[in-house]
């Protein structure tokens, strides 16, 4: 990370451009993984977990590369952005779930469904 945020401008932008698809990806990844049963929290619930342990995340592998202030908000602000579009797909296919009738989708259809839609999403 520290070598790609130091280098070259062009390494520098190839790497910031996989970063929201590959933030967007994790919290699918994140949701998928989220226990089944009763007990399971809300979707909602789910997604600002993924995200604020996203975040965290990436706020220590900023700190522990060793980047500048303004690599580590550029590069907080792509994650934010990779949560903002996965966010934004889940959103719009809960609307088509509900419009079809069905308020309390399948997470792993949905998760199907907001993988086709998240390249509507991404800014990249």
């Amino acid at each position: 990370m520290a070598a790609a945020m130091s280098g070259p401008t062009q390494v520098r932008q190839f790497f910031l451009s996989g970063q929201e698809q590959w933030v967007a990806q994790a919290m699918s990844v994140a949701i998928e993984l989220c226990p089944r049963g009763e007990c399971r929290p809300s979707l909602p619930d789910v997604i600002d977990m993924a995200g604020r342990s996203i975040i965290s995340e990436t706020e220590d592998a900023c700190s522990m590369a060793g980047l500048d202030d303004v690599q580590s908000e550029t590069l907080m602000e792509m994650s934010r952005r990779g949560i903002e579009a996965f966010t934004k797909a889940c959103g719009m296919v809960m609307v088509e779930e509900i419009r079809a009738g069905r308020a309390e989708p399948d997470w792993g259809q949905l998760l199907h469904r907001v993988d086709q839609v998240l390249p509507r999403t991404l800014h990249v």
